[in-house]
């Protein structure tokens, strides 16, 4: 070796250089040695490096090292040991050394060159567990991560991103393959799209294995000529926003279908009072376009006279502090200047401070309604009219009227009269719903009768429902009709009395008596004609007309709340009040002449003659049973009468006193007297042509029961009959 390089080497600060002879004692050290071992020179000169400096179970692999390289002549090199010093730390040396020969080539020891390594060790551990700590940290986040190269073979990914691809060990392979792709990426993948030009990119994607949706973002890694050497892929759940998303979108659809449908003319309004959007309906009746009326001030939609109370409304204490409205008439004008009557309800949508985001604003359109009202007072008016006319007047209505056909079955010539006949005779050529208002018993279902035989539906199925009588459970089946197996024994398809009245006319007596959850069908019916079979899915569309009847005053209905108000003006649209006979006095004779023939008819019977004065006591008096109660009174007249006279039944009429309490019977009582009776008029006999049950106009077997029920015998009878 160079002397001069050697001398450079044995005396160079940064490696400690021991001269060993062939028993290992130490011959030279340099200062670099000393310095780092805290050594003096006279501590390691002589001193066998093995025995006497260094010795224990760590240093036997340098001591094997040393001999192997003395005995076989090999050089050392590449040999770490943590090298014992008198200082406190303990230093981790890189040993490397050749062998010194004599001039015969004979081994006379060994130069060994360390260099202290302890530093560069120890930040290779930090490194090491900064590294660890780091990847502790990226497993634990809930994103998922993926470094792949320009191959787009994964290098490394967290667990996260593990366990949302289930797929074993993705190291090394493909990205794609991952995905169950094996043909290569898909044209849109993030991590081509960002080693393609160096940008992020995001997509979002559905995994099939679970079903969860996750957005995958793509991000470069540059080196520093700004080339992308690899693509840092992060993935996040967003099952639960979609999700979410989804949700709030079909609620948005729900609102905007409704929002856009319905009739009403609705309008969504900014705080500072601009329409931000409008539906169909507004759109049709104002005749703007939506361009022309979003950006507007809502109170240009009011007339000049309604602005002042809009602006009232909206600044009231109770729109500031409940932030609604309900049921404000109102005006408003089109865009031709025309004008419509509605009712406004508004309802403010607030943030989490509580501030007005905007407001909806509904108007329902009554201008028909008013108007039908006004025609209705109008009417009320010209029924004062009619009442103050001279007789020739109404001798003249009264035959025009009477004329008419289909009002056969309507007697009577009273002024009340001949104006529900007026009114009836107004409405027959519409289609319009018809509401026959009047006491029980006045013939409300005569008056319908007629209006359906004298209009264009004639011939048509007339269907009368009498809604008192319906049973709870059943009123829907019954009106409607139901699928087989919509409920227990319900084992065939049914036709409700809509569906048998398509065509014709459907009469709904004592509306009022209607229940709740009915009403609400029938509104829909009177609004759409359309109805589905209870357990049916299937829309049914009808043409009908609907009449209805009631002895309530269905206003006070509404007002306590046990009818419906949207229906109540649904049925209110023609009203018709039959007067109670105590108020068309002039029409008794009429009535029990036309009775008594009819009846005698039936039971084959000729009575043409009326006992003086009891037509007096029939319009004497008050008839709280109405028309229904007379004919029951000439019924049992005619039962009674054994001759061609009519004569009143026993304590038939006593005074025009209203019935007290201590006037009745029980009701079997009085259908055991009312069975005996027609018995005795026919002989006993209960079928056949001239049997009681035909007179009583119900079935033989029917009869035969009641009579057995109610313990009547022909003996026991006639005693009773002669005791009354």
């Amino acid at each position: 070796m160079d002397q001069n390089l050697s001398h450079r080497i044995l005396e160079d600060r940064q490696f400690m250089v021991v001269r060993l002879d062939p028993a290992g004692n130490i011959t030279y050290v340099n200062s670099c040695f000393l310095k780092l071992t805290g050594y003096a020179e006279t501590e390691v000169l002589n001193k066998n490096w093995f025995g006497d400096i260094q010795s224990g179970d760590a240093h036997e692999g340098l001591k094997e090292a040393f001999r192997k390289t003395m005995e076989e002549g090999t050089t050392l090199s590449d040999y770490e040991n943590t090298a014992i010093s008198k200082l406190d730390d303990h230093l981790l040396v890189h040993w490397s050394g050749v062998i010194e020969r004599d001039t015969s080539g004979k081994a006379t020891g060994i130069i060994a060159i360390g260099e202290d390594i302890t530093e560069y060790n120890q930040a290779i551990k930090a490194l090491q567990n900064e590294r660890s700590q780091m990847n502790v940290v990226l497993s634990s986040l809930n994103t998922g991560l993926a470094l792949m190269n320009r191959g787009m073979t994964v290098e490394w990914m967290n667990e996260t991103m593990m366990r949302v691809l289930s797929s074993g060990d993705p190291i090394g392979r493909k990205c794609y393959s991952i995905a169950g792709r094996h043909s290569g990426p898909c044209e849109d993948c993030p991590a081509l799209l960002t080693f393609e030009d160096g940008q992020i990119h995001a997509r979002d994607l559905l995994n099939p294995v679970n079903g969860c949706w996750y957005r995958a973002v793509a991000q470069p890694v540059k080196d520093t000529t700004h080339y992308v050497t690899k693509v840092l892929e992060s993935v996040t759940d967003i099952t639960e926003q979609k999700l979410a998303g989804e949700s709030l979108r079909k609620s948005e659809e729900k609102f905007r279908g409704f929002f856009t449908c319905t009739p009403d003319y609705c309008y969504i309004i900014s705080p500072e009072g601009v329409i931000l959007d409008t539906n169909d309906a507004a759109l049709d009746i104002t005749g703007y376009r939506r361009e022309e009326l979003v950006g507007r001030a809502f109170t240009t939609l009011y007339s000049a006279e309604s602005v002042p109370k809009v602006k009232q409304l909206f600044e009231s204490q109770r729109w500031r502090e409940k932030g609604e409205l309900r049921g404000e008439e109102l005006v408003i004008t089109d865009r031709k200047g025309g004008r419509r009557i509605v009712l406004l309800s508004a309802g403010a949508v607030r943030d989490g401070e509580g501030r007005i985001v905007h407001s909806t604003l509904i108007q329902t359109d009554i201008t028909e309604l008013k108007r039908t009202e006004e025609a209705r007072i109008g009417l009320m008016r010209e029924l004062e009219a009619i009442k103050n006319r001279l007789e020739e007047e109404n001798i003249y209505l009264r035959k025009e009227i009477r004329g008419e056909e289909g009002f056969s079955d309507i007697i009577g010539k009273s002024n009340g009269l001949l104006y529900v006949l007026m009114r009836v005779k107004e409405v027959v050529p519409t289609d319009s719903t018809v509401l026959i208002e009047g006491e029980t018993g006045v013939g409300k279902e005569r008056v319908a009768r007629a209006i359906h035989n004298i209009s264009g539906r004639w011939g048509k199925p007339f269907v009368t429902v009498n809604c008192a009588a319906l049973p709870q459970v059943l009123a829907e089946s019954e009106l409607f009709g139901h699928e087989p197996g919509a409920f227990t024994g319900a084992q065939r398809l049914r036709k409700g009395r809509f569906e048998l009245a398509d065509g014709g006319t459907i009469f709904l007596d004592e509306v009022g008596e209607m229940p709740p959850e009915i009403q609400v069908k029938l509104l829909r019916v009177l609004q759409n004609q359309e109805f589905e079979r209870v357990g049916g899915t299937h829309t049914l569309k009808v043409n009908v007309r609907v009449i209805t009847a009631t002895n309530h005053v269905l206003l006070d209905e509404v007002v306590a709340g046990r009818f419906r108000p949207d229906l109540f003006y649904r049925l209110n649209v023609y009203p018709i009040t039959v007067p109670p006979l105590r108020k068309r006095r002039e029409d008794i004779p009429l009535l029990v002449e036309f009775f008594v023939r009819e009846i005698s008819t039936r039971m084959g019977k000729k009575i043409d003659r009326i006992v003086p004065g009891v037509l007096e006591r029939f319009k004497a008096y008050d008839w709280p049973g109405n028309i229904r109660e007379l004919m029951n009174v000439v019924e049992r007249a005619v039962i009674i009468s054994r001759d061609a006279i009519l004569r009143l039944p026993r304590g038939a009429l006593e005074g025009t006193a209203a019935p007290g309490p201590d006037c009745f019977t029980s009701l079997q009582d009085n259908e055991r007297q009312y069975i005996v009776r027609a018995l005795e008029v026919t002989g006993w006999r209960v079928s056949g042509s001239k049997g009681a049950a035909k007179l009583l106009r119900v079935n033989p077997s029917t009869l035969e029961s009641k009579i057995k029920k109610l313990g009547i015998r022909k003996d026991a009878s006639t005693l009773d009959a002669h005791r009354k």
